[in-house]
């Protein structure tokens, strides 16, 4: 009898640490996917944005936007925002446009990549320069002379919004709202722009802990017939 005790209780012991274990290693695997999908950019300091702290992304060059005129705007099915942005210009001459008077449209954000490849041709000494269809910003510059290209720019940067900061004014609705807000592979058009794949190693360590749960409650009932 007391061996058999021994046993059962021993048992129940191994499979309660095999899942303590799976939903350790699944939860780091959970958080590090879930860095790598939304590799955002650091924290913006007096308009500078520090890239290091989500890895070497020294080969920035830029952020650029798009009029929502298609289905895909940026070209790669992705964007700084799983949707497009909708935006009031106040000046839409600032843009290239003809209107004169205020004019609302649908825009966003796009990855590093599609950026690259709008905007290769862009003007760096300027704040913005317009590149075909794109809206290219060069640079971390975070201030601007109006909030209309402000507004614009934290479309850009995966943020929405503009705040004066003396007579110019900062990307987001209040300062610090751009901080990491950047995606540097841009998210999938239409997705909830978390990603899945933590979601993923969550339910994965949920079921293997149920699994265990229910093989140590057999072994309970099984050893309860020969008490």
């Amino acid at each position: 009898m007391v061996r058999l005790l021994t046993l059962l209780f021993s048992s129940i012991l191994i499979f309660h640490a095999h899942g303590d274990g799976s939903d350790s290693e699944d939860m780091d695997h959970g958080d590090h996917a879930h860095n790598n999908d939304t590799d955002t950019q650091g924290d913006m300091d007096n308009g500078d944005m520090d890239h290091g702290d989500a890895g070497d992304h020294s080969d920035i060059k830029g952020y650029c936007v798009v009029e929502c005129t298609t289905d895909d705007p940026c070209g790669d099915t992705k964007g700084q925002t799983p949707s497009c942005v909708s935006l009031t210009l106040t000046d839409p001459t600032l843009f290239g446009y003809t209107e004169t008077t205020a004019k609302t449209s649908n825009f966003l954000g796009c990855s590093h990549t599609a950026c690259g490849t709008k905007c290769a041709t862009m003007d760096n000494s300027t704040k913005m320069d317009i590149v075909g269809d794109a809206f290219c910003f060069p640079g971390d510059e975070s201030m601007f002379m109006g909030s209309d290209i402000a507004d614009m720019a934290a479309v850009g940067r995966g943020c929405s919004g503009s705040h004066s900061m003396g007579d110019m004014d900062m990307v987001g609705g209040i300062h610090g709202d751009c901080d990491g807000s950047y995606s540097y592979d841009g998210v999938v058009l239409g997705s909830d722009g978390t990603g899945s794949d933590e979601t993923g190693s969550d339910d994965s360590s949920s079921s293997q802990g149920s699994v265990s749960f229910v093989i140590a409650s057999v072994i309970v009932v099984t050893a309860s017939f020969f008490i």
